[in-house]
């Protein structure tokens, strides 16, 4: 199981990538508390334009009720899972600790709900996610 540590201070390190480059897939995450349904974490993901690139980049952020973090993060390396290596560098940059590294999408929904327990730690909280 995956924690997270949220920072101190806000982080403000996103950036939209669009249009030079591709979003393909993108992630929301949707809390019910029973009084108020938020979308506490925003997840997107891009790839270059070009065939000839394997960069991925992420941009995140996570909104709590008093605090805004926001992080960008990229890999291009081979050999394992570039998106779920680009997804930890933004939230990283964002400033958010996690308790373990990400080995792909099922790691990746795993750290995406620790976030939003963080933000709404409340018992009866309905956490979904959301690929956009």
């Amino acid at each position: 199981m995956i924690t997270v540590t949220l920072p101190k201070t806000d982080m403000h390190n996103s950036r939209h990538h669009y249009p030079t480059k591709e979003q393909y897939r993108a992630y929301a995450v949707l809390v019910n508390t029973g009084f108020l349904v938020c979308k506490p974490v925003t997840l997107r993901l891009y790839c270059s334009r070009s065939n000839r690139s394997g960069r991925i980049y992420a941009s995140i952020w996570v909104i709590g009720k008093y605090s805004y973090n926001s992080g960008t993060g990229m890999d291009g390396g081979t050999g394992y899972d570039k998106a779920s290596a680009a997804i930890q560098k933004a939230i990283e940059s964002a400033g958010l600790t996690l308790s373990a590294s990400l080995n792909g999408d099922g790691e990746v929904r795993e750290a995406l709900i620790a976030i939003a327990r963080a933000l709404y730690p409340q018992k009866r909280a309905i956490i979904t996610i959301v690929e956009l």
